[in-house]
């Protein structure tokens, strides 16, 4: 019984996902910043630089994509009133909570992956190169941490505009006066990520010690479960529902 009460609830969320039509615009958008990244040399190491580069873009771009999505799907939702709603139902809060999260963030990576494996064919990388994941690797670790400040912002404040806006300028502000190679960032931990694994096939690349390829990874895996741990626990026991 409860793990179908909380297959609805994810068949619902995804629904309401669908409805949204910033979905069309995720898409379009991404497409235009993936496939018209510009690239000036066909060289074998150009060319991962400009998939690399063309990730710059996408982590600046995905801030306000997700802010937005997130916001909608828990501020929107405890402002409108349909979590008041929900949860006169037997519903569990945890199990509201778990269910948004996880089909936002599932069906945004989905996303994210399908796009970005339209490089392969567009720049004639190889599928098994380890530096067309680390690529992507950059970006899933980004989208978990943004998607999990909003998720904390929305619950705080429960006003969809104003936590858009809470959360997407400091972090789009993070990113531009933080440095390309900080794991504070989405750009710096993208760089890192790659930098990693391109020294391993390219002489003479810039060195990255395996500590900082470590930081790159664990820091955004470790604030984001802080971040989704806090929230678990107010939306279940704290937060009240007006």
């Amino acid at each position: 019984m409860a793990s179908n009460r909380f297959f609805k609830l994810i068949v619902w969320e995804f629904e309401q996902f669908l409805n949204f039509p910033i979905l069309e615009f995720l898409i379009a958008s991404t497409l235009f910043l993936v496939l018209f990244q510009p690239i000036t040399n066909h060289n074998f190491f150009t060319i991962w630089e400009n998939l690399n580069r063309g990730n710059s873009f996408l982590v600046i771009f995905m801030i306000f994509i997700v802010c937005a999505v997130f916001s909608r799907s828990f501020a929107g939702t405890l402002d409108r009133g349909e979590i008041k709603m929900l949860l006169s139902y037997p519903i569990k809060r945890w199990e509201l909570f778990s269910a948004k999260f996880i089909t936002q963030f599932f069906v945004l990576s989905a996303i994210i992956f399908v796009i970005f494996s339209f490089n392969i064919p567009l720049m004639g990388l190889n599928p098994f190169n380890p530096m067309l994941y680390a690529s992507l690797l950059g970006l899933l670790l980004h989208l978990l941490v943004v998607c999990s400040v909003t998720t904390t912002v929305s619950l705080l404040i429960k006003k969809e505009t104003i936590t858009i806006l809470v959360s997407a300028i400091p972090l789009f502000g993070l990113e531009t006066i933080g440095g390309r190679d900080s794991f504070f960032t989405g750009i710096g931990r993208s760089n890192l990520i790659f930098d990693f694994f391109k020294q391993s096939i390219a002489i003479g690349s810039e060195s990255v010690a395996f500590g900082d390829f470590v930081l790159a990874v664990a820091f955004p895996i470790v604030i984001s479960a802080f971040l989704l741990l806090i929230s678990l626990i107010y939306f279940s026991f704290i937060m009240e529902v007006d």
